[in-house]
């Protein structure tokens, strides 16, 4: 892992207050599973530090054995932090097509009942790895050329089934092919 020391000072955080947000952050997407034997329990005191700083949201509650415990959550700014501002939901969902033919391949609207359970799916595959997301949108760029080019548009899976059975990786194939034809026209121009 590499830090980012300039953003860390720049947001007035020290780098284990910064590693504590990203063990709540990736808590979230299961990942963090050897953080506490790598880097300890995490203080009070400093989650109360990045709470009055804004970083996290402390809730405190009865536990099942009676004591009062505490639940963390991250706030948006911490989120922003890890996940930077870019929406990539917004940006696949925009490209998915809307229809083909007679059937609907995707809400109309992101703020639709099944609009925001689309972006619950997107989340749990793409939330906290930008990188992943960029290839999920790129796979669809391809996608969708492969299907216009082969006049296969009408087969195309609508958008929970493209979540749901991973078309991204079904498909990345799409992308090699087309770096590799993009590469041989460059090449027949020289």
């Amino acid at each position: 892992m590499t830090l980012d020391l300039k953003l860390i000072k720049k947001q007035g955080l020290t780098i284990r207050q910064y590693m504590m947000l990203q063990f709540f952050y990736f808590q979230k997407s299961g990942e963090n599973k050897d953080y506490v034997q790598q880097y300890g329990r995490v203080p009070l005191t400093e989650a109360n530090e990045l709470a009055l700083k804004g970083w996290l949201k402390i809730n405190s509650f009865m536990g099942e054995d009676g004591k009062v415990a505490k639940k963390v959550e991250l706030r948006d700014k911490a989120r922003k932090l890890f996940e930077g501002d870019e929406d990539y939901f917004l940006k696949w969902f925009n490209l998915f097509p809307l229809k083909t033919g007679d059937r609907y391949l995707r809400p109309k609207d992101d703020d639709t009942i099944k609009g925001r359970a689309l972006r619950k799916k997107w989340n749990k595959h793409f939330k906290g790895n930008a990188d992943k997301a960029k290839r999920a949108i790129q796979v669809l760029e391809a996608e969708k050329e492969w299907r216009r080019r082969n006049g296969k548009f009408q087969f195309m899976n609508n958008a929970e089934t493209w979540l749901n059975q991973g078309k991204w990786e079904e498909y990345a194939d799409l992308l090699d092919s087309k770096d590799t034809q993009i590469a041989r026209l460059k090449d027949d121009y020289r």
